[in-house]
């Protein structure tokens, strides 16, 4: 039973370590003669840096590390993709401080990516975009070969930033600069791609990159991060009946459960993936727990959800299937952020359906980790409850439900809505509303909140 790859980003590592491998070289392979300048959006621990670490492994031509795997059986022409990689990540940049640093950060990830291949140029000699452009050129010239260009978090100085306007735009400034270089290089290059947690408009960081071909709704790459209900039973048996057994269930209840917990995310609204981060962790430790929730919620989302408390609009409307246009997921920007494209973009919310013919999509919470988890945290922080308390809070008010002890649970709801500092009560119906509706859905009753019909 090979360890399962928790926290592990290096492809190398991960082969020479005989962790579990889920093999996508096939789709890997199919990316590479998709195009030549590729973005990829998807949520935090979903295996985006494992998926340019195992195209860095390729364009190094480390064959060796790809035995018994779908590329190795198949007509790969390793020469022609043996070309120097300059993979350029974006959480190693100062992207908390100034303008300043974060040039200075980008160029010294730059230098080091030269020496890498031999090039040793002075970063003082240059703007960042000469830099830039100086090293691509450089490097295919001491090679002869064109070069791979890789971008991790490409949107990280940005979104860490979103509630700090004026730096976020100064850093959104520096990008579009820094990722415009890209297309007067295009002679130099075979292969770029950009991924990140969040999809800027076009106009906004890529006004300078027209020919970057967007997958992030392609079906053909749906399930290039993620795992699909196929792919756990083919890899992860071993791991399924350790599983199942340590819970007193048999396989296909234990597959269920982890169906209705994690599986569930889809970019094209047919194939559904599992969060690998979540079902690692739950196959390893043997227990259901928000493991992806605890580690991949940034503190951005999280201020800007709680302001939804104190707008005109009830959370509900976050809560319910929401059918919307297909453009609205290209509507983030600094200045206008949609929070419904927000928490598509982050994997608060995943398609249900899909409808190319009229450009509509249904979203909706991928599964009971997001959904409870959510819900959990909006309503410790607008009842003034510890995140620690809530879950026994709720499942002592659904007792209490169950033994129709109606006027405890009366009672234990007014105590809880007393409980709130005054300085916490927004005077707004939507307010109480909300936290009703979030209450009465941890509960696990069916909702529905001032339903609309023909008579009123």
């Amino acid at each position: 039973m090979s360890p399962l790859p928790i926290g592990i980003q290096s492809f190398e590592k991960l082969r020479r370590k005989g962790y579990l491998y889920v093999d996508k070289t096939k789709l890997i392979m199919d990316l590479l003669e998709s195009g030549s300048h590729i973005f990829l959006s998807r949520p935090r621990r979903f295996g985006k840096s494992l998926l340019l670490s195992t195209l860095e492994c390729i364009f190094d031509g480390k064959s060796n590390l790809f035995n018994n795997l779908y590329i190795s059986r198949s007509s790969f022409d390793w020469e022609e993709w043996n070309v120097p990689c300059l993979t350029i990540d974006l959480t190693l940049a100062e992207y908390h401080r100034e303008r300043d640093d974060l040039e200075h950060s980008l160029m010294r990830i730059l230098h080091d990516q030269g020496l890498k291949h031999g090039i040793d140029l002075d970063p003082q000699d240059y703007y960042l975009k000469e830099y830039f452009h100086a090293i691509v050129k450089s490097v295919h010239e001491a090679t002869g070969k064109q070069v791979a260009v890789l971008v991790d978090e490409y949107d990280k100085p940005i979104v860490e930033n979103i509630n700090d306007l004026d730096k976020a735009r100064e850093h959104r400034e520096v990008l579009r600069e820094f990722y415009g270089v890209l297309k007067p290089l295009d002679k130099y290059l075979q292969f770029v791609l950009l991924t990140g947690v969040s999809k800027f408009s076009r106009v906004s960081l890529f006004s300078g990159l027209n020919n970057l071909e967007d997958i992030t709704l392609d079906s053909r790459f749906a399930t290039i991060c993620g795992i699909t209900p196929e792919e756990v039973g083919q890899y992860l048996r071993p791991h399924l009946l350790a599983f199942s057994q340590s819970l007193n269930l048999n396989v296909e209840q234990a597959v269920s459960m982890l169906q209705k917990w994690y599986d569930g995310y889809s970019w094209d609204g047919h194939q559904r993936v599992y969060n690998p981060h979540s079902l690692f962790l739950t196959l390893k430790k043997h227990q259901f727990y928000p493991f992806w929730f605890d580690t991949g919620t940034p503190m951005f989302l999280i201020n800007l959800i709680e302001k939804m408390f104190t707008s005109s609009d009830s959370v509900t409307t976050f809560v319910e299937p929401l059918t919307v246009n297909m453009e609205i997921l290209d509507a983030f920007d600094v200045e206008t952020i949609d929070l419904v494209a927000l928490l598509f973009q982050t994997g608060y919310l995943t398609i249900k359906k899909l409808y190319p013919q009229i450009r509509t999509i249904e979203l909706g919470f991928p599964n009971l980790e997001v959904k409870e988890s959510f819900l959990s945290h909006l309503f410790a922080l607008n009842a003034s409850v510890s995140p620690s308390r809530t879950r026994p809070l709720y499942l002592e008010l659904l007792d209490l439900l169950e033994k129709k002890q109606h006027d405890q649970f009366c009672k234990r709801l007014q105590a809880l809505i007393a409980g709130i500092p005054h300085v916490l009560h927004v005077p707004k119906e939507a307010y109480y509303h909300s936290l009703f509706y979030i209450l009465f859905e941890l509960l696990g009753c069916h909702v529905e909140a001032e339903v609309l019909t023909s008579k009123g």
